[in-house]
C-alpha cells in the first residue's frame, strides 16, 4: 500500500502563516512570486475555478492571491485539491515554432539542443532561453532528437513515423533523407560518431544530420512517484517533474526519475510556465487507466479496432499526428489525441466518482473542420455537442458516476465532414 501524507486546507494555511511569521521575526524578506500582472486560473477537483496570481508553490501546496469582486485574499490549496494552474495567455498569443527538439521515453517533449551525450548522461541547451542552466537528462530517457525541425508537413510526418517505429539500433537520419544504423559512440555540439555493424566508425557533422533515433532496447522510462506534476512551458516543452518550489519568481523542479545523488535541477523563470498539472492521491487521470479500448471508423472506411496504451486510434499526451494538443491558442499536457470517427471507452473503479473532460478540434485541422461529440455512461448519452468547429474549446460540466461505470468518449463524423479531423480530449479525470 502506498501512503501519501495529506494536509487539510486549514492545516496548510496554518503552516504557511507559521512559516511567514518565523521569517518576518528573523528580519528576512519573504520570497514571493513577483510577476503581479500574470493572472492565472486554478481548477479544483470539485469543479470550481479560482482566478488570481500565484504567490508561492511547494511540494504539498500552492498559495494563490485570489481576485474577488471587492478585494484580494490569499488562499492555500493542497495538491489534493487541485487539477491544474494555468496562466491566461495574452490575446494574439502564438506558440513559437521549435527548431530543436528532444523526445523522451515517457512522452515528454523538450525544445532544446543536445550538447553532449555519453552512455549515462546527456546535457541540452534551451534554444529559446540559452541563459537558462543546461538541462541534464539520463541518456536512457531519450527516444530521439531532432537537430533541424522539418520544414514541410511531409517531412514532419516522415520523422513521426521514425519515432513511432521500434528500433533495435541507433539511427542517424541525414538531411538528404538517408538513414545510417549503428551504435552511437560520441555526440557533442559539433559532431557525432556512429559505429556501423561493419567497417570503421562514421563521423558526421551535426549540420549533416536531421535527427537521431536511439535504440529502444536500451531505453528506460523515467519513474514517477505517486505525486508528480506536468509542466507546460511557453516554448512548448512538456516536462514531468517530481518536485516543485517557487522563490523570487523562479521555479525550481527535479525531473521525474532523476537518479539519487547530486543533479542539476530545472530552474526557470515562473513567467515561462504556462500550466502546471497536479497528479496526486484521489485524482485518476483516465490516460493512466488500464484496459482502455478504442475503435476508429475512417471516413467512408472500414472499422479499425485496437486496445492498449499504444494503438492506431489515439495517442496519449500528443495530437494524433504527433504534434502538441492545441485548440485555439490553448495547449494541454495530458489527454488523448485522436480523430473524428473514434470511440474511446473505459470503466471506472469500485467507488462513485466525478468525471470531467474538455475537448476541441486540433489547430492543425483545415478551417472548415467540424465534428459531433457525444459522451455516454452505461449506454446513456449524458452530453452532446452537435456542431463542433475549429477554434472551440469545450469544457464538459462534471458528470457524477456510480461505481463500475462504463464511459464512452465518442467523436463522430459530422454530416458536413469531408474527411477525418484531428480531435483532442483534454485532461480526462476521475475525482473522488
Amino acid at each position: 500500500m502506498i501512503v501519501i501524507r495529506h494536509h487539510s486546507p486549514e492545516t496548510t494555511v496554518l503552516r504557511w502563516m507559521t512559516c511567514w511569521l518565523i521569517t518576518a521575526a528573523c528580519g528576512l524578506a519573504v520570497a514571493r512570486y513577483s510577476v503581479a500582472d500574470e493572472v492565472a486560473e486554478c481548477r479544483l477537483r470539485d469543479g470550481t475555478t479560482l482566478t488570481g496570481t500565484l504567490v508561492a508553490v511547494s511540494d504539498e501546496s500552492i498559495l494563490l492571491a485570489v481576485t474577488g469582486e471587492s478585494s484580494t485574499a490569499q488562499r492555500a490549496l493542497t495538491w489534493e485539491q487541485l487539477v491544474d494552474y494555468r496562466r491566461k495567455l495574452p490575446d494574439g498569443w502564438v506558440w513559437p515554432q521549435p527548431t530543436r527538439t528532444i523526445w523522451l521515453t515517457n512522452g515528454d517533449v523538450v525544445h532544446a539542443s543536445l550538447q553532449s551525450m555519453n552512455d549515462s548522461k546527456a546535457s541540452a541547451l534551451w534554444v529559446s532561453n540559452p541563459d537558462w542552466p543546461l538541462l541534464e537528462l539520463e541518456s536512457a530517457w531519450i527516444k530521439g532528437a531532432h537537430f533541424n525541425w522539418p520544414g514541410s508537413k511531409q517531412d514532419h510526418e516522415t520523422w513521426q513515423r521514425v519515432l513511432d517505429r521500434p528500433t533495435s539500433k541507433d539511427m542517424a537520419i541525414l538531411q538528404n533523407g538517408d538513414k545510417l544504423n549503428g551504435e552511437l559512440l560520441e555526440l557533442d555540439a559539433a559532431m557525432l560518431k556512429l559505429q556501423p555493424a561493419n567497417g570503421p566508425p562514421t563521423p558526421l557533422a551535426r549540420s549533416q544530420v536531421s535527427g537521431l533515433r536511439l535504440n529502444d532496447e536500451l531505453a528506460v522510462t523515467p519513474a514517477t512517484n505517486p505525486r508528480y506534476a506536468k509542466l507546460l512551458l511557453s516554448n512548448g516543452s512538456q516536462l514531468t517533474v517530481a518536485s516543485l518550489a517557487v522563490a523570487d519568481g523562479m521555479l525550481t523542479a527535479e525531473l521525474a526519475g532523476a537518479s539519487a545523488g547530486p543533479s542539476r535541477p530545472l530552474r526557470i523563470s515562473m513567467i515561462e510556465v504556462v500550466s502546471i498539472e497536479f497528479h496526486a492521491a484521489g485524482l485518476e487521470w483516465v490516460t493512466d487507466l488500464p484496459g482502455l479500448e478504442a475503435s476508429h471508423l475512417p471516413f467512408l472506411g472500414d472499422l479499425v479496432i485496437a486496445s492498449g496504451a499504444a494503438n492506431s486510434s489515439y495517442r496519449v499526451g500528443r495530437a494524433w499526428d504527433g504534434g502538441p494538443m492545441q485548440s485555439g491558442s490553448e495547449r494541454f499536457a495530458s489527454g488523448f489525441g485522436t480523430r473524428t470517427g473514434t470511440i474511446i471507452e473505459f470503466t471506472t473503479g469500485s467507488q462513485p466518482t466525478r468525471f470531467s473532460v474538455g475537448f476541441g478540434l486540433d489547430v492543425n485541422n483545415p478551417p472548415d473542420s467540424v465534428g459531433e461529440i457525444l459522451i455516454e455512461t452505461n449506454g446513456e448519452t449524458v452530453f452532446r455537442q452537435d456542431d463542433l468547429e475549429r477554434g472551440q474549446l469545450i469544457r464538459v460540466p462534471a458528470i457524477e458516476l456510480p461505481a463500475n461505470s462504463t464511459v464512452s468518449l465518442i467523436a463522430r463524423h459530422h454530416r458536413r465532414a469531408s474527411r477525418d479531423y484531428l480531435l483532442n480530449w483534454y485532461q480526462p479525470i476521475l475525482a473522488r
